[in-house]
C-alpha cells in the first residue's frame, strides 16, 4: 500500500488506494487489474509507458544507500518465488548453483530475496559474498528504497521483476524456457518495461546456458560497452 501511493495519480488526489481486507469507499465499477488491456484493446505497440510510475522514499533510499560497503556496481538479486506458485520450480532455482556468476569480480551483489528462500546464504562459499539486503523488509517499499540505490537488478520472474521495471530500473529478468504468458516468446525485451532485458533458457532447465550470457554481458556492462538495459538512457 505505501509503494503503490507513490503512483502520481494518487499523489495528486485523483485516486486513493484501498486496502486489501478493508471495507472500500464507494465506486460505481470494478475492473481487475489483469482485464485492463482487453477493456483498452491493448496490443504490444500500444502499451502505455511515460517513464517510471513507481517511486521510493528518499529518506528510505538515503538510509539504503550507505548500508553496503560498494566495490565496482551494485547489483540486487533475487533467485525465488511464492513455492506456493504452482509452476515455481519451473523458475526459480537455488542460491548456490549461480555461484560461478557471484564470483564476477568488481561486483558488489545485494540479495532482494525473501521467504524461506534467504537461507540459502548461509550455502555459499566462503569466496563469495552476497549481501542481506530485503530478509526484514516490512513491505515493498522498503524494498524499492534498496532497489533505487542499485545499477543492476538480476531476478527469476518473480515480484522483484516488476518492482524494479516499473521504477525504470535496469534489470535482466532470468526466464524459463516456457515462461509466463506477459513475457511472451523468443524477445529479449517487454513493452510493459523498456529497461528490461529478458534471457531465455533456449531448452527447458538449461540455467548454465543462462548463467553464461548474463556473466558475459556482465562483462560487458563492468567495462561499459553495452548499456544494463535495451532502451535503457546513456550513462
Amino acid at each position: 500500500m505505501r509503494l503503490v501511493e507513490s503512483l502520481a495519480v494518487v499523489r495528486s488526489g485523483q485516486a486513493i488506494v484501498a486496502q486489501l481486507g478493508v471495507k472500500p469507499p464507494a465506486f460505481d465499477l470494478e475492473c481487475p487489474l489483469m482485464s485492463l488491456p482487453a477493456v483498452f484493446g491493448t496490443t504490444p505497440d500500444t502499451v502505455p509507458w511515460v517513464g517510471a510510475y513507481l517511486a521510493a522514499e528518499p529518506a528510505l533510499i538515503a538510509e539504503n544507500r550507505a548500508l553496503f560497503p560498494t566495490s565496482g556496481l551494485r547489483v540486487g538479486i533475487a533467485w525465488a518465488g511464492n513455492p506456493r506458485y504452482r509452476a515455481d520450480f519451473r523458475r526459480s532455482m537455488r542460491l548456490p548453483t549461480l555461484g560461478q556468476l557471484l564470483r564476477t569480480p568488481g561486483i558488489t551483489w545485494i540479495s532482494l530475496q525473501k521467504g524461506d528462500a534467504v537461507l540459502q546464504l548461509a550455502e555459499l562459499p566462503p569466496d563469495v559474498c552476497v549481501h542481506d539486503g530485503s530478509s526484514r523488509d516490512r513491505d515493498l517499499a522498503e524494498t524499492a528504497a534498496l532497489v533505487a540505490t542499485l545499477d543492476l537488478v538480476i531476478t527469476t520472474d518473480t515480484s522483484i521483476a516488476h518492482l524494479a521495471g516499473a521504477m525504470g530500473k535496469p534489470v535482466w529478468i532470468l526466464l524459463a524456457h516456457l515462461a509466463d504468458w506477459r513475457w511472451m516468446q523468443c524477445i529479449e525485451m517487454t513493452p510493459w518495461y523498456p529497461t528490461a532485458r529478458l534471457f531465455r533458457q533456449q531448452k527447458s532447465g538449461d540455467w548454465i546456458g543462462v548463467f553464461e550470457r548474463v556473466s558475459e554481458q556482465l562483462h560487458l556492462l563492468k567495462h561499459r560497452r553495452v548499456p544494463p538495459a535495451l532502451d535503457a538512457p546513456a550513462a
